[in-house]
């Protein structure tokens, strides 16, 4: 198994494919979040305890993580070589 040297152009490009990922993904974590503050904001007793309150607090870790994958990406060499998609071909 021989490893391939992590360039600074796979650097760049591990980079701008992290923050379009975290981006999409961080949309449909707000988006979910969204329905559930909805849902959440309903006079529906055990309803908005039952779904809206998980769905908002699932969509706030989402976009979280979304942000620091972005935020070890740009600032931890090892998390960018690991998810770099050019070495692990």
């Amino acid at each position: 198994m021989s490893a391939k040297k992590h360039t600074p152009i796979h650097y760049l490009v591990t980079v701008v494919l992290r923050i379009a990922q975290s981006f999409l993904g961080a949309s449909i974590w707000i988006l979910i979040g969204a329905i559930g503050y909805i849902i959440f904001k309903m006079d529906n007793p055990p309803v908005n305890f039952i779904i809206g309150l998980p769905m908002l607090v699932i969509g706030m870790g989402g976009v979280l993580n979304s942000v620091w994958s972005v935020v070890m990406s740009v600032f931890d060499p090892r998390y960018n070589r690991g998810v770099c998609i050019f070495c692990n071909r």
